[in-house]
């Protein structure tokens, strides 16, 4: 009987890391229970990590604070950075009129 399809398309993807790279994510992604990798665990990690990456917004605090350097950057979901900008508001106008 065949395998039935994926729910969720694939497609199949190859990257090359730096050598010390690939040590380091492959002792992290190591299961001493199963003593080796556990089946699929690298294509979960990267999954996850281009969620993360794409459903994050950043917002440069130095507009809003005059004693932090440019790239004083703070990341989170687009809520958080939202209500920051939102909260921020007052300060950055106050920082600018006398």
């Amino acid at each position: 009987m065949p395998r039935p399809r994926n729910a969720v398309p694939s497609r199949d993807l190859h990257l090359m890391l730096a050598e010390a790279d690939a040590a380091r994510l492959e002792l992290y992604l190591y299961s001493e229970a199963e003593q080796r990798i556990p089946h699929a665990a690298r294509q979960r990690f990267f999954t996850e990590r281009m969620r993360e990456f794409f459903g994050r917004k950043s917002l440069d605090l130095a507009p809003y604070f005059s004693e932090l350097p440019p790239g004083s950057v703070v990341y989170g979901s687009p809520a958080l950075i939202d209500r920051l900008k939102l909260d921020l508001g007052d300060t950055q106008l106050a920082k600018v009129s006398p």
